[in-house]
């Protein structure tokens, strides 16, 4: 992700950190702490496990290249 960062064309940046925030690095979230000096996060899980929309192991072994059962 951080080399397609750095690729990606002018306009396109919102779409990387979605599908960064999403499917690859999740999103952060705060917690508070007792004191206004420190900040503290912590990373949330991805909303969906790259094993469920990655297709690279499949294409290594010649399987189904799609992970939509819906198509055809």
């Amino acid at each position: 992700m951080d080399y397609i960062k750095i690729i990606v064309p002018s306009g396109a940046e919102d779409l990387v950190n979605y599908f960064d925030s999403i499917y690859v690095n999740s999103t952060l979230c705060r917690i508070g702490t007792n004191n206004d000096i420190s900040i503290r996060f912590c990373r949330l899980p991805s909303q969906f496990s790259s094993p469920m929309w990655n297709v690279h192991q499949t294409t290594l072994l010649d399987s189904s290249k799609i992970n939509n059962v819906c198509e055809g």
